[in-house]
């Protein structure tokens, strides 16, 4: 009996599950609309009783049950899927119908497999199907909005005619998604084909765009997420964009790919867009996939992969099958199967095209239809595959969680095995240690002796002075190793590690940066048991180890900032302000007091600070948006913090009845311009009724002490090191009279000294000013003084010989840095920037003097050679940017490694350091010429 010829109503009469759940907890309409089901009533309730994640898809979804009750399996799934084929007008609409699709289909299919209706190979097709189908809905929403912008052809908004093709790797590439999966998928495209006109190159926005595609699956909302989306197996995921051309993933593929590429492509099948990118695509890589001749470094790379999986857990005879075991890794487990298909496939398969096939199951057929398989080893594999499958899916039913391994106490087992349909937990204990000894027979069996084979270790080919340090780790001299289940972890994680490590730039250099970083824990047992449990992080983890020292720095003073990278998936879209205020208070929650609130603040800060670092480490962000982040973080983390300290300071000295408070962000933090480790560029400002008033606390205070004090106590705040570390370092030297100015001032003595004593760089700085916590009155009353300010042109002639006078005390204040890479000082420099356009804006006075951020001042000017200085100082920010990620500032950029390098061109998109540095030095030439021609010095500055 087919999937189409069956319904929920027809699961099994004496279900699986029987004595489990209480029908009394379903909802009414349920009980009363299936009351003629007995078994799908004790069927739902057992499922509701194992699982509180199906208990909700339940209760929430209890209509649709009833409406498809009777309905073919198949004709539910489709009609599941065909809502997600029309066109959706906003991006709210969209991801709500995915959702609530994906929710319905899961519903569905566990009630269906639970109750013996639908099939394993069923179900993982079925989930298979809504994620091309998925990927394919956000396409075309996405097209749709670059045609409404005109930027593509109507003909260009079908997926299917976009020039961009995504293909589906891993288990999607063989329709077997598990129950709670994430998906691996690469994506390509033909810049002859993809028909985009607009601002941006056609690499920049098919990047974008497939950058917002993921982003509508992979992003939280409040109804859940839809998949997690991995995009690290496409071609040196560390050094290449998101969509990469045929051309330049041929020639990866043709001239460095690797054996485990070779695996990985075996499953790749086209899921979502063009189909003529992944037939192109799939048709120019066959060779390296399928080679007719397995050459003898081949061979042993083979034999290492099978070293590597042997090396993923610990296959102690003793200690397989029990609490905690892996059903995917461990003894015995899925992978090992899946490595048996594929390690055959890979030595094989060119010469056999019966091998060249995706499904696990479908390649052990055919090994055993061509004799190399016997029948009962076939069906003891595939008996061994269909149950750990199943065991699988029902670890990831109970709560939506991508695990694969059993609850660490017994009562948790016990609940698996209940939702199993087995007796116990010894009934679940049995069968897979039966299972898995069948499956570690079969696989140790294959390719023979091993004796001769290289290990893992020896695969990753580290430096042979590496050898003192792994001694160390292995000797537990850290206060992390100190405990043998540590060792044991770090055991079980350490092929993947130096592998990883293997694949940086210098791989003796990052795993001497994890040994730092190994030797400042102060216990090992979290990170490496989030690094067993989360294995596509290690080589995320090598990546930022290996080339980005102040990440690498960040995570050593805080490891725990490893565990964000779990919960925030980092192809989703970096969230606005709005969702990161409601993202802290989430994390402030919890605080029980005001110096607890200080360090969860400090957590959340450097958590959102690091994921926006690693996106545009991974080159899933820009530097721009980065920027952004940065910026958007630092407002979040003043306005909250703000308001805490003012809450605290209220207790002891009142409020000003009638007063205001607030900052203003200056220099680069006015600017928008922030990089990973800015400090901030402050001033304080507040209203009251008049100077006599005094606060109405029990130690009432004047008002200009009040708020000289409450501005100390933010400040203090900010930069206080606790044991979460500070917030920022703050620079208060922009204030009105710098050093020797008052901490707070109030906003008519702001106005007065700028309309008459500020000096002309005052007035300059002024033009970065903006409001960034406070009272919204406050704030207008701020941005009305500063455009009054600010509205009266200064005389051109004052104007050049003030610039240019401060300029040259400034060269000759600096040191002397020859080249280009200086970025902020030297001729054309951002420095040479600021002066360009502060000094544009006070020539000509009024003009959109409220401009809040750096790219809104680009508008207030009306000079023809605008978008060219605008493009060149917008490269000199980007470089500036990524520089700040790759290197510390004592090294020069052509000092640096050429991997760093390499990185660093690719980050800023060049084909190399050459063209990076000719492209800035072209840059500096325009903002220095602009600023020769705009603002000429005076004919006696030299």
């Amino acid at each position: 009996m087919g999937i189409q010829s069956t319904s929920l109503q027809q699961v099994a009469p004496n279900a699986i599950f029987a004595g489990h759940g209480d029908m009394s907890q379903l909802p009414g309409a349920l009980r009363s609309g299936l009351a003629g089901g007995p078994s799908l009533l004790k069927t739902l309730a057992a499922a509701a009783h194992f699982s509180p994640f199906l208990r909700a898809l339940i209760e929430r979804h209890t209509d649709f049950l009833l409406e498809v009750a009777d309905t073919p399996s198949q004709s539910v799934i489709d009609a599941l899927l065909e809502e997600l084929t029309k066109a959706f007008g906003s991006q709210l609409a969209l991801r709500t119908a995915l959702r609530q699709v994906r929710q319905k289909l899961m519903l569905y299919l566990a009630i269906g497999d639970c109750g013996c209706v639908i099939g394993l190979f069923d179900l993982t097709r079925a989930l298979s199907d809504l994620a091309d189908t998925a990927i394919q809905a956000a396409m075309r929403y996405e097209l749709a909005q670059l045609t409404a912008k005109g930027r593509l052809p109507c003909d260009a908004a079908d997926p299917a005619q976009c020039g961009i093709g995504v293909l589906g790797l891993g288990k999607l590439g063989g329709r077997e998604l598990n129950y709670s999966s994430d998906i691996d998928v690469v994506c390509y495209y033909d810049p002859e084909l993809f028909a985009y006109e607009g601002p941006k190159d056609k690499k920049s926005a098919a990047v974008q765009l497939m950058r917002n595609v993921f982003g509508h699956i992979s992003a939280r909302t409040a109804e859940g997420f839809v998949f997690r989306v991995d995009l690290r197996l496409r071609p040196d995921p560390s050094s290449t964009p998101i969509v990469m051309t045929l051309d330049a993933a041929e020639n990866y593929y043709q001239t460095k790919g690797l054996t485990w590429e070779r695996a990985a492509m075996i499953k790749a099948r086209h899921c979502a867009g063009d189909a003529r990118i992944s037939a192109d695509f799939l048709s120019r890589i066959r060779p390296f996939i399928w080679r007719r001749h397995l050459d003898f470094a081949a061979i042993d790379d083979v034999h290492a992969m099978k070293q590597r999986v042997h090396a993923h857990h610990n296959h102690d005879e003793t200690a397989r099958c029990g609490p905690g075991y892996d059903v995917k890794l461990g003894h015995g487990g899925i992978r090992e199967i899946e490595f048996f298909a594929q390690i055959q496939q890979l030595i094989m398969g060119g010469r056999r095209p019966d091998l060249q096939i995706k499904a696990t199951c479908d390649v052990l057929r055919a090994l055993m239809e061509a004799g190399d398989l016997g029948q009962s080893d076939y069906d003891g594999l595939t008996g061994a595959y269909a149950f750990l499958r199943t065991a699988e899916h029902r670890l990831q039913m109970v709560q939506d969680e991508q695990t694969h391994c059993l609850p660490e106490d017994r009562e948790g087992v016990a609940v698996i095995a209940g939702f199993l349909g087995l007796r116990n937990e010894e009934a679940l204990f049995d069968a897979l240690e039966r299972h898995g000894a069948f499956v570690s027979q079969q696989f140790d069996n294959l390719l023979g002796d091993q004796n001769n084979t290289p290990t893992a270790i020896e695969t990753a080919a580290l430096p042979e002075k590496l050898q003192a340090v792994l001694a160390r780790w292995e000797e537990g001299r850290y206060r992390a190793l100190s405990s043998a289940r540590t060792r044991q972890l770090l055991k079980d994680v350490l092929p993947d590690l130096l592998f990883a490590f293997s694949q940086t730039p210098d791989p003796g250099e990052t795993a001497l940066v994890f040994d730092a970083f190994l030797e400042q824990l102060p216990a090992g047992v979290q990170i490496f048991s989030l690094l067993d449990a989360n294995r596509p992080l290690i080589p995320l983890m090598a990546n930022i180890m290996g080339l980005s020292p102040e990440l690498s720095g960040q995570l050593t003073r805080r490891p725990a900032l490893f565990e964000g990278l779990i919960n925030e998936p980092l192809q989703a879209p970096l969230p606005d302000q709005t969702g990161m205020a409601q993202d802290l208070a989430i994390s402030l929650s919890g605080a029980t007091g005001y110096e607890t609130a200080l360090d969860y603040m400090r957590i959340w800060n450097s958590e959102a600070r690091f994921q926006a670092g690693v996106r545009l480490l991974e080159g899933l962000c820009s530097p721009a948006e980065t920027r952004r982040a940065f910026g958007d973080i630092a407002e979040v983390s003043l306005r909250r913090l703000m308001s805490n300290v003012e809450t605290q300071f209220a207790y002891s000295h009142g409020v000003i009845p009638g007063g205001e408070f607030g900052i203003i962000g200056l220099g680069s933090f006015g600017a928008g311009e922030l990089v990973t480790a800015s400090d901030l560029d402050l001033t304080f400002l507040y209203r009251a009724p008049g100077p006599a008033a005094v606060s109405d606390g029990p130690r009432a205070l004047p008002v200009s002490t009040y708020y000289a004090r409450l501005a100390q106590r933010v400040i203090t705040g900010i930069t206080s090191l606790t044991g979460e570390g500070r917030l920022y370092e703050v620079d208060m030297r922009l204030r009105p009279s710098g050093r020797s100015g008052i901490i707070a001032v109030s906003l008519d003595a702001f106005s007065a000294y700028h309309q008459s004593d500020a000096w002309l760089w005052e007035r300059m700085s002024l033009t970065k000013a903006r409001f960034v916590a406070g009272p919204a009155p406050l704030a207008q009353a701020f941005d009305d003084v500063r455009a009054s300010i600010l509205e009266a042109p200064v005389p051109e002639t004052r104007l050049r010989m003030a610039l240019w006078d401060m300029r040259a005390k400034l060269d000759n204040a600096a040191p002397k840095q020859g080249g280009i890479w200086p970025l902020k000082g030297g001729d054309g420099g951002l420095r040479d920037a600021d002066f360009l356009v502060e000094g544009l804006l006070l020539k000509q006075g009024a003009g959109a003097t409220r401009a809040a951020r750096w790219e809104d001042w680009w508008a207030c000017l009306d000079q023809p050679e605008r978008r060219d200085i605008q493009a060149a100082h917008a490269l000199l920010l980007d470089a500036r940017s990524v520089r700040a990620l790759l290197l510390p500032q004592t090294i020069k950029p052509q000092d640096a490694t050429t991997s760093t390098r390499a990185k660093l061109t690719q980050l800023l998109g060049f084909e190399d350091f050459d063209a990076a540095t000719r492209a800035l030095k072209a840059a500096r030439h325009v903002i220095f010429d602009g600023l020769q021609t705009l603002l000429p010095p005076p004919s006696d500055t030299p």
